[in-house]
């Protein structure tokens, strides 16, 4: 058997066409990479982390035209855009003002502005002042009237935690109106936990990474809340959440000051560098190991008929089935080799066009099993991710030696099973989103041949799928198609092609 694999690893590699494969490989790399780093350089010009007001400094404030409740929030608009000029550009005050004015995250019906306090102040005293249908009442009146000027004092000294602390103050003033269990009470425990990040860790308003990661903490705890009140949500949705939360809070606490992101991104929009490449190595370049994996488990068996050296292998004193076998293993070792040659180029490629300091930064996720953060070697990870993707080539090359069984033409048989593979990595991936197919979907191959979705206690969307569930069905289908293609290879009549 093993000589049989040795022979099989020679006529792969002999191949002209193989070498030609694996420099195209290489340029796609490049490219790829090239295109990734023209669109970072996109991003820094393009993202802006702090814009001015669009609201002009004089707004015409017709009280008969707008009406009374009108005037009062187009006040409250000078106002606070008053307010923020009074400030210079890059100051912690604009960066805390700023943080105020930013759009409302639309989560569903989840209460999400608490952290509009300020703004709601000089609200609720423009109100209370110019609307003659105000329900704002005397006391309300007095109260904003004194947080105001709390808030002023805190930023006319530059003090920017006792600001913060204004805020944690007058948030659980706020929140002893609600109960205790309710999405309110809820929301202001999630920014009064920010605020007190801010002070433990000594975490400015200013444009850098610490405070990128709390802004999108705030989101991924807005998120997770209304995911976890909402069971129409799928678990892959909840679990990134909880996973995003794990890492942002691991990331603040340890205040590191780069971006982490892994398999996923954490903080959208930002530049990506080697490292995060590298751990993406499989996922973007899935589709060229599978071209690879097509072209040379297809010629495997075709070319030889076509040819009609097979028959030349078969007079030898060697079973079909042994030889079946040993061109399965012989595929499945040109397609190992492969990836390892695609991760190493990628390395090399990422680190000399973005540089190669990021790769000291280790792997950091989160386990679902002990819900903790942890730290791993890259080329580790990598490795992990890798043995939980082999699975899906391994069927696929097995799919393309049945078909190369039945049809001798190679570019046919190589195109049927491209469009196959595609056909099923996306429509039936679309169909699995529905509830209602969720029964039937869970068995189909696709949904169960990439194990990397279970990788540190990870759970699957669909309802009822494990990693046990899928290795069954996996090995039913990989078995069953096995089995197929031995039948027809041994049936198979190549002395009278």
């Amino acid at each position: 058997m093993i000589k049989l694999i040795q022979n099989e690893l020679i006529k792969i590699f002999k191949r002209r066409s193989t070498y030609i494969l694996f420099i195209i490989l290489v340029v796609a790399i490049i490219a790829f990479n090239y295109i990734t780093l023209n669109e970072n350089n996109e991003r820094m010009n393009q993202r802006a982390y702090l814009k001015e007001f669009e609201l002009e400094p004089v707004l015409d404030l017709n009280s008969e035209e707008i009406g009374t409740e009108g005037y009062a929030s187009e006040k409250s608009a000078i106002d606070f855009y008053n307010l923020y000029n009074k400030y210079e550009k890059n100051s912690w005050q604009r960066y805390a003002l700023n943080e105020e004015r930013k759009t409302t995250y639309g989560i569903g019906d989840f209460p999400t502005e608490f952290y509009k306090d300020v703004e709601f102040t000089i609200d609720t005293i423009n109100d209370y002042e110019y609307n003659y249908e105000t329900e704002v009442n005397e006391q309300e009146y007095s109260r904003a009237k004194e947080k105001y000027e709390e808030y002023i004092k805190a930023l006319e000294e530059g003090d920017w935690k006792q600001f913060v602390s204004l805020k944690i103050k007058n948030l659980e003033e706020i929140k002893s109106q609600f109960d205790t269990t309710s999405d309110e009470s809820k929301s202001i425990d999630i920014e009064v936990q920010l605020y007190q990040y801010r002070l433990q860790y000594n975490i400015e308003f200013k444009n850098d990474i610490l405070n990128e990661y709390i802004e999108n903490l705030r989101q991924s705890q807005y998120l997770l809340e209304y995911h976890n009140s909402n069971p129409t949500y799928y678990k892959e949705d909840i679990q990134r959440e909880i996973k995003n939360v794990s890492l942002y809070k691991y990331a603040i606490e340890n205040k590191i000051e780069f971006d982490i992101s892994s398999d996923s991104n954490l903080i959208l929009g930002n530049t990506l560098n080697a490292r995060t490449l590298f751990l993406r190595t499989f996922e973007n370049f899935n589709i060229l190991i599978i071209i690879v994996v097509i072209y040379i488990s297809s010629n495997i068996i075709t070319e030889e008929r076509n040819k009609g050296t097979i028959k030349n292998l078969l007079i030898k004193p060697h079973k079909r089935v042994e030889i079946l076998i040993s061109k399965i293993l012989a595929c499945i070792i040109t397609v190992i080799v492969t990836m390892v040659f695609i991760v190493l180029i990628q390395y090399i490629v990422g680190g000399i066009l973005f540089g190669f300091n990021s790769y000291s930064v280790s792997y950091i996720g989160y386990n679902f099993n002990n819900n903790q953060v942890f730290t791993m070697n890259l080329f580790q990870y990598l490795l992990l991710d890798g043995l939980a993707k082999l699975p899906m080539y391994i069927f696929v090359i097995i799919f393309c030696i049945f078909i190369a069984t039945i049809n001798s033409n190679i570019i046919m048989t190589m195109i049927l099973i491209l469009i196959t593979f595609i056909i099923c990595s996306t429509a039936i991936a679309e169909w699995s989103k529905y509830e209602g197919l969720t029964f039937i979907a869970k068995y189909f191959i696709t949904n169960n041949w990439d194990f990397s979705k279970y990788l540190f206690g990870a759970s699957s969307n669909l309802s009822g799928q494990t990693p046990l569930f899928s290795l069954v069905v996996y090995l039913v289908y990989t078995l069953l198609l096995l089995s197929l293609t031995i039948n027809r290879f041994i049936r198979k009549d190549v002395y009278n092609e």
